[in-house]
């Protein structure tokens, strides 16, 4: 019996330790930290410009099963909130930080996948990149989603939770 009680505390306490580690290390209500650098279009970038919307920060990469498994989901969740009108917003951003070291691959699969906006960041040193370190973005996919204010409002939230988010912050119009 006491051979059973210590397996199962031990394996609690290993998939305990992988959310937590695997966790993105900022926290709903917090300020997001700035994000800037070069977009797809060769543009530079820097958050601030999308003060005023709410912004769906997705980390991910070209390589990533997972992450590609949830492109079409990404892409109908930025079609439904792109042009609402919020009660302290006019729509949804997306920007896709891409953790490619192959520049053609990462423009491949956002072509591929269909990510027709504007804002992707490509971070060719992946995990060793000072922007993931900030942000403790250990694990792909990472979803932040920030409200006009750039507050955090979701870490790492089902896209059906932060539909029931943005739901609440629409506009009766």
């Amino acid at each position: 019996m006491k051979n059973l009680l210590f397996l199962f505390l031990l394996v609690s306490f290993y998939y305990l330790g992988r959310y937590f580690y695997f966790r993105p290390g900022v926290r709903v209500a917090q300020i997001c930290p700035p994000i800037e650098g070069k977009l797809i279009n060769g543009e530079s970038f820097d958050l601030s410009y999308l003060k005023g919307k709410y912004v769906l920060v997705d980390f991910w990469a070209s390589w990533c099963g997972p992450c590609r498994k949830d492109a079409t989901t990404l892409v109908s969740f930025q079609k439904k909130w792109n042009q609402v009108q919020f009660k302290n917003a006019s729509g949804l951003e997306v920007l896709t930080i891409g953790l490619d070291h192959d520049e053609p691959a990462w423009k491949r699969a956002i072509e591929e996948d269909q990510y027709d906006w504007k804002y992707h960041i490509r971070v060719p040193e992946e995990f060793k990149s000072s922007l993931l370190q900030t942000f403790g973005v250990k694990s792909i996919p990472a979803r932040i989603l920030i409200d006009p204010n750039q507050n955090i409002i979701s870490v790492n939230q089902s896209f059906v939770s932060m539909d029931e988010l943005l739901s609440a912050q629409k506009s009766q119009n």
